[in-house]
């Protein structure tokens, strides 16, 4: 009888062990292009766009909300957080760059360094709803720099 019990926790083992092995396989497939990376990232995908050959995606994560799910509240934390990834087409992140932006809005201007962080960039600012802001971005990498600029209306 032990020597069942020991061998259907082997058999249950190996099963678990292919099963992981194949489902990190099927995920790696995707690995190439930058949209399916990207959108393993958490938040809101609110703006892509290519500058001097490097895809950047944008991506919103609203941190009030986090907060309430977590049943937390911290009235002092901005209402967001702005997450920069930055790469060339299908090929690595760069992770060595220095990020800013500038959000102006019809009440207010922020600037803010963003931070290196899970192979991108963030800061976290603060938006209202319905108010739609400009977001200058300015990457700066060994050889270049980099700007970027888009519309946003915060549903």
């Amino acid at each position: 009888m032990k020597k069942l019990g020991i061998i259907t926790i082997a058999l249950a083992m190996t099963l678990t062990f292919a099963y992981s092995t194949q489902a990190m396989d099927d995920h790696s497939i995707h690995q190439g292009h930058n949209m399916a990376a990207n959108s393993e990232h958490g938040g809101e995908n609110i703006q892509n766009s290519m500058q001097e050959g490097l895809h950047l995606a944008y991506h919103l994560i609203d941190m009030k909300a986090k907060m309430k799910e977590m049943n937390m509240t911290m009235p002092e934390m901005k209402s967001h957080h702005l997450m920069l990834y930055v790469g060339p087409h299908g090929g690595p992140q760069i992770t060595d760059a220095k990020v800013g932006y500038v959000i102006s809005g019809p009440e207010s201007k922020q600037q803010v360094m963003a931070m290196a962080m899970s192979d991108g960039y963030g800061a976290d600012i603060d938006l209202k709803s319905g108010e739609e802001v400009t977001i200058k971005t300015k990457i700066v990498t060994a050889d270049k720099t980099i700007t970027d600029e888009f519309t946003y209306t915060l549903k």
